[in-house]
């Protein structure tokens, strides 16, 4: 029999539950179905006066079909988090604070994945001789004191005060991931304005052409540039290096945590115009490349 409209008709109608309600604890209220009758009024009239806890009882083998309506529901399977460990024997490595050894062994293998197709015949291997020792240099690592690292690693470093010879013949190429990050180093070059003469060699907002006239027409002592364009322009034989000491690559990261040499936007192009055009006159003692 259902209870008389007197005694347990409905006063209150049920409340939106918010998030906050999760955390109380579990208060047992009567349970209502889509069969419900309705008055006049607009009142459900409850079925019978079964709790939450007894009408599970009830109905028990509906329940049973359903793992999110049961207490007895197995508990979920918690997620495993944990990270696989990475094959790669460099990841996590701040590369500019390694042994020229480890660096050595590290271009190696980011070469051979950047330009997989080549055999070992076609590859100049870049020898731990001819890398920059870091671990001589005692400033910071920021790209205020580049200046300071380039003056550190130039095998003659004095000749950036003196008149460069020969046009689009640095002595020190940047090379770095982005025109953007291009133009901020360039910025930060300036204390050698007064000095020295600096090349922006990237494609935002400079035209090629443009750079192949600055190349061929002017001497210079410092180039800053991307790969792809550093490549375009040795290729084009406007950039030159007879006169070249010091190869620096930027290791600044981008999104995902990767830098240069591990972009696949650019490190095929940086790993070309390193092994075709720097590596052989690494192996002669003529350059050196320095992590920055």
């Amino acid at each position: 029999m259902a209870p008389s409209n007197s005694t347990e008709t409905i006063q209150k109608k049920t409340k939106a539950v918010s998030a906050d309600d999760f955390e109380d604890d579990f208060i047992e209220e009567e349970v209502y179905s889509d069969t419900n009758d309705v008055d006049d009024e607009g009142t459900i009239k409850p079925v019978s006066n079964v709790t939450a806890t007894k009408r599970k009882m009830v109905d028990g083998e509906d329940n049973n079909n359903n793992d999110s309506n049961t207490s007895s529901a197995a508990p979920k399977k918690k997620k495993n988090n944990k990270k696989k460990k990475s094959k790669d024997p460099f990841h996590g490595l701040k590369i500019w604070t390694e042994s020229p050894t480890v660096q050595a062994e590290y271009l190696s293998d980011r070469l051979k994945q950047a330009l997989p197709s080549l055999t070992a015949l076609e590859t100049t291997p870049m020898t731990s001789e001819a890398l920059v020792d870091n671990s001589k240099f005692k400033q910071d690592h920021t790209m205020e004191e580049l200046p300071s690292y380039i003056k550190f690693a130039v095998m003659r470093h004095k000749k950036l005060t003196k008149k460069p010879v020969g046009f689009g013949s640095p002595l020190v190429i940047v090379a770095t991931h982005s025109a953007i990050r291009a133009a901020d180093l360039s910025r930060g070059l300036q204390s050698f304005a007064d000095m020295a003469r600096i090349a922006k060699l990237f494609a935002k907002h400079i035209k090629m052409q443009e750079q192949i006239e600055l190349l061929t027409t002017t001497p210079i002592h410092i180039a800053v540039g991307t790969p792809q364009r550093l490549v375009a322009l040795a290729e084009q034989g406007a950039l030159k290096m007879d006169q070249l000491e010091l190869v620096v690559i930027d290791t600044d990261t981008t999104k995902g945590n990767y830098n240069l040499m591990e972009q696949l936007s650019g490190r095929e192009s940086l790993f070309t115009f390193l092994n075709t055009y720097i590596a052989p006159r690494m192996q002669a003692g003529n350059s050196k490349l320095g992590l920055f």
